[in-house]
């Protein structure tokens, strides 16, 4: 799919990072640039992982630049996003090392806080807040500046009757790590002092940065709470705030226990977690286009090579996408009831008719097929073995047999009599 929008232009903005395709069954549009007025060069996958590395507001809608064009952001799922630099600024005989942590909250200043250029005192001062002023934190971040003090053991000049001292002069090394907090117009040192974030009215947050999170009695504590555990894609509501050093906690409760979990690992907002897929045991038959299909970073097809039919889910809610076609092989997605799939080949095994989509094999008995070469209106599986061709819609002759789950191409229908590249069948005998 595409947003409406109108041509390219805007800003661009910092939301880059890794996101999946999501909110949409039939994949999302990739077109050579920023809006819909540009050619179409391929699609993404439901469920497939992306690098957005520049977003631009065209119109009402986000677009997002990744290696094969641009992508509407409607349909792409941010879980991590690039970090913003700091300059970790530490003076003279110092090094540092800073690290960022992406996130937006607002709250208020416990009192007279200066608010400096960059994460070091030294910086300047840009201005001066006074207490309960309102800001907006954008990062949290932290600088560790390293400084050597010399502390030589010269003994000065030497006398006779002394020995001289020829150890080595001593070296002292320091590490201090520093706290700040990116706010509109500079950093904040101390955040935990300073400020105090805003009390949130249950936002939910959703795991994406680790497999499990354990939850704690109190921010930062070192006491798990008992069975309060987070797996990844779990989505919870956090009641309120907490600065701890460089990090964020946030409070939860969920099946009747409560305790602080780190926002560090968490996102906000419900997001949809694409389900960990095993590789493909065996490489598809030509045409391989798509055919790492939709897990990993592999969703991204072209159609140049052509398929044969478009089709759509159906009988069922939920439809396994498989590596091979055999209901013994990986499952590497699903596909909602009404998703839109296209189908480069079929085949039969376990005495089922199967079709390969972008992302695998499917049962082709939950598929509407639509025919995409040589004329045909219509596809259908033969459901009854030895399906019998006449040789006219009226069954005046016999002209041969379909075997059990081949896949026909119907290129005109007369009552319950269907036209196929052999002859015609009645439409009884097919799913």
């Amino acid at each position: 799919g595409d947003n409406n929008n109108g041509s390219s232009g805007g800003n661009t903005t910092v939301e880059t990072g890794t996101g999946i395709v999501a909110n949409t069954y039939a994949g999302v549009n990739v077109r050579s640039g920023a809006g819909i007025g540009y050619a179409l060069v391929g699609k993404l996958l439901p469920g497939t992982s992306v690098e957005i590395t520049e977003v631009k507001q065209v119109g009402a809608a986000k677009w997002g630049k990744m290696a094969q064009g641009w992508v509407c952001m409607d349909y792409i799922t941010m879980v991590s996003k690039y970090p913003v630099a700091g300059s970790g600024s530490s003076g003279s005989g110092s090094t540092g090392a800073t690290t960022t942590e992406v996130a937006v909250y607002t709250g208020k200043t416990n009192g007279e806080v200066i608010v400096y250029k960059d994460t070091s005192v030294e910086s300047g001062e840009v201005r001066t807040l006074a207490k309960d002023d309102p800001v907006t934190v954008h990062e949290f971040l932290s600088t560790t500046v390293t400084k050597k003090q010399d502390n030589g053991n010269d003994n000065g000049t030497e006398q006779q009757d002394v020995a001289p001292d020829y150890g080595a002069d001593e070296e002292t090394t320091t590490k201090t790590t520093y706290y700040w907090a990116r706010v509109n117009d500079g950093y904040v040192v101390n955040p935990e002092k300073n400020l105090t974030l805003d009390a949130l009215d249950e936002k939910t947050y959703t795991l994406t940065e680790k497999d499990s999170l354990n939850a704690f009695t109190e921010a930062a504590g070192s006491k798990k709470v008992s069975e309060l555990k987070l797996k990844k894609g779990d989505q919870v509501k956090v009641t309120s705030l907490e600065i701890v050093k460089g990090n964020v906690w946030g409070r939860i409760e969920k099946d009747g226990k409560s305790g602080w979990i780190s926002l560090a690992y968490m996102t906000a907002g419900a997001v949809t977690i694409a389900p960990e897929t095993s590789a493909p045991t065996t490489a598809p038959s030509t045409p391989t286009i798509g055919s790492t299909g939709n897990t990993g970073t592999g969703g991204f097809v072209t159609n140049t090579g052509g398929y044969k039919y478009t089709g759509k889910v159906i009988n069922t809610n939920e439809l396994n996408v498989r590596s091979t076609a055999s209901t013994a092989s990986t499952i590497t997605t699903t596909l909602k009831g009404g998703a839109s799939l296209v189908i480069y080949e079929t085949t039969t095994s376990e005495n089922m008719a199967w079709g390969r989509c972008d992302a695998g094999w499917v049962y082709l008995y939950y598929v509407d097929l639509t025919p995409c070469i040589n004329g045909a209106v219509d596809a259908r599986v033969v459901y009854q073995d030895n399906t019998i061709i006449y040789t006219d819609a009226d069954g005046s002759a016999t002209a041969g047999t379909y075997a059990r789950m081949s896949v026909i191409d119907i290129y005109e229908i007369v009552g319950k009599m269907a036209r196929t590249d052999l002859g015609w069948v009645n439409t009884d005998n097919l799913l």
